[in-house]
């Protein structure tokens, strides 16, 4: 899940509150703070009322005079309706990114492959990559989601690159995740020189057990120290969270799931959480992250989980 994902489930997650309660001012007064938040805000909130007008639930509420509100159940069926509609929208935009991508990935699925110099890649679910291999260079650009790279010794240095890092080594294992709010890079062996690119471009070299991640709103640097066996617990079905956002948390237990996964509390994506999870059951896994809160995991219509406290 991108920005414009997050930023998308937000708009649709303010919509429904306000069909439901269409003369509530703390709604309206959070639509308006929304949108106020600058043009990709408007984008969204203008997206998500065309998804929810083509299916018909708003004018369903209207066609009653005697009953101005949607109800519940046409909440529901309109939740759904606009979900699909997403969905299909969703897809679009897959095609297109497997499209400009070398290998991709669906929810749910791993792949590993050998790649031309022989060295191994292994793609996360719902991730794409492309490749470029040149006289010089080998490189790998993660357009989206995770990879866990092995790049064996051949002369050329090994390039793995997302927008905002890239890591050089001429051999060694490491992972390299990126997420609507940050990307990651993390050494499992050998050594990996890497460039944070930004205002100041910087440059460190991580050695096994290393990670670092850069923030991609203020481009905020951590760096710190793990297990190496635990570098991409993600091919083992496994989640390990030290100290992240709900948010986060969620969106990647949400690439091994179908759908849309809505947290319409900003207080609640925001609170910070630690553990392991099992990405084999989704469903149990996001109750597991938000259960420290008092969420609650509702699926509320085919392709659609909302998370709140209430």
């Amino acid at each position: 899940m991108n920005a414009r994902d997050d930023l998308w489930n937000e708009a649709m997650a303010l919509l429904l509150t306000w069909q439901q309660r269409p003369n509530d001012e703390t709604v309206r007064t959070e639509i308006r703070t929304f949108c106020a938040g600058g043009e990709a805000h408007l984008a969204a909130w203008d997206e998500a009322k065309r998804v929810f007008l083509l299916t018909g639930a708003a004018s369903a509420g209207r066609r009653k005079s005697s009953h101005p509100r949607v109800t519940r159940r046409q909440a529901m069926i309109g939740a759904g309706s606009m979900i699909a509609a997403g969905t299909l929208m969703s897809q679009g935009q897959g095609w297109w990114r497997r499209l400009s991508a070398d290998q991709a990935t669906s929810s749910a699925q791993i792949h590993r492959s050998t790649l031309p110099d022989g060295s191994q890649l292994t793609l996360g679910p719902d991730s794409a990559a492309r490749f470029a291999f040149t006289p010089s260079e080998r490189r790998i650009q993660l357009l989206s989601g995770a990879a866990f790279c092995e790049a064996t010794p051949d002369g050329r240095p090994f390039v793995c690159a997302s927008d905002h890092l890239s890591g050089v080594t001429s051999s060694g294992t490491f992972e390299l995740r990126t997420s609507s709010s940050r990307h990651d890079i993390a050494v499992a062996t050998g050594e990996l020189e890497v460039e944070v690119t930004s205002a100041a471009s910087t440059k460190q070299l991580l050695r096994a057990g290393d990670w670092m991640s850069v923030s991609k709103d203020a481009g905020h640097v951590r760096r710190g120290r793990r297990d190496p066996a635990n570098m991409a617990a993600w091919r083992r079905k496994q989640l390990i969270a030290e100290e992240e956002r709900v948010a986060d948390v969620i969106a990647e237990i949400g690439r091994w799931k179908q759908g849309r996964i809505l947290i319409p509390e900003r207080s609640l994506r925001d609170e910070q959480v630690s553990g392991l999870f099992d990405l084999s059951n989704p469903d149990a896994a996001l109750q597991a992250v938000v259960a420290p809160f008092s969420g609650r995991v509702r699926s509320i219509a085919p392709g659609l989980t909302v998370i709140t406290t209430i």
